[in-house]
């Protein structure tokens, strides 16, 4: 694993904050907690091209976005996803996975503070203030897979 791969897991605290694996990809709390829940889906070898990928990576891939679309339905009471394959500064194949909620509701003050549709101006903001609330998250939306 070349020293980029390395440093791009760990800015993402990839290994650290592991929702879910399979034997493709790794989906993992976002660290910046843009919205509630937010995630980074990142394959597990290094490549930096979609057209790299395998039909089985693709086809899992596809599998796991419906489980999370699923369990965010389920827990969180989503309404919306939004997924950004970026990769303007770390050159893997990644997404970013942003659960979306009712603008009219009151959760959505505490989940969605932010605010949509200016999403793409706010990608650095986060929700969270310290690690404590970070990892309180990552134990919410952790046990929601178990």
């Amino acid at each position: 694993m070349n020293q980029n791969f390395r440093n791009f897991k760990k800015k993402f605290l990839i290994e650290e904050l592991i929702i879910l694996e399979s034997n493709f990809w790794i989906v993992s709390l976002r660290p910046m907690q843009t919205t509630f829940g937010a995630m980074v889906i990142s394959l597990k070898r290094e490549t930096n091209s979609l057209s790299d990928l395998t039909t089985e990576e693709s086809k899992n891939f596809g599998e796991i976005l419906l489980e999370i679309s699923k369990v965010n339905k389920k827990y969180l009471k989503t309404n919306l996803s939004n997924i950004f394959q970026l990769m303007l500064i770390d050159n893997y194949v990644h997404w970013h996975y942003f659960p979306r909620f009712k603008h009219d509701c009151n959760i959505n003050k505490i989940y969605d503070p932010i605010g949509w549709p200016k999403m793409l101006d706010n990608l650095n903001k986060t929700i969270i203030e310290d690690d404590y609330s970070l990892s309180k998250i990552y134990k919410q939306i952790k046990s929601y897979y178990e």
